[in-house]
């Protein structure tokens, strides 16, 4: 509601990568980070987009954004990023999946920016059955 019509966001999730379980608030950090350093930033409508499929037994997750199309603030008043969002969700990762994952994040041509993840699925019908527990009599 903040943003209005500045922030526009789409969903491209395949129903096979609905199923698969990630780390809980994977995509949290990344979509923050797109909405502080383009949406915050821009007078124009940003869009986010947000594609997952499953390709063979990966995942496969793509977040972009569209960029700055009109700076609401010179770039000398903008404080450069660390970069902390993305080294914990790549640290996340890399506690989760070992070395079995690949993140990628760059900047577009364009002036927008990509965030690539690919891991290995779970499907959540994975999930050893439970047996339900009986009360102490």
């Amino acid at each position: 509601m903040r943003f209005g019509e500045r922030l526009n966001v789409v969903f491209n999730i395949s129903d096979a990568a609905a199923n698969v379980e990630t780390p809980s608030l994977l995509l949290q950090p990344l979509i923050e980070n797109t909405i502080k350093h383009a949406v915050s930033k821009s007078l124009a409508p940003t869009m986010i987009r947000i594609d997952a499929s499953v390709e063979t037994d990966r995942l496969r997750i793509n977040l972009s954004d569209s960029g700055i199309a009109e700076a609401r603030h010179p770039p000398a008043t903008t404080p450069p990023s660390s970069g902390l969002g993305l080294k914990n969700v790549e640290a996340r990762l890399q506690s989760v999946y070992r070395n079995d994952y690949s993140f990628q994040a760059a900047k577009h041509e364009d002036g927008g920016y990509n965030v690539a993840i690919d891991v290995p699925i779970k499907m959540s019908s994975d999930k050893p059955e439970q047996s339900p527990q009986t009360p102490p009599s």
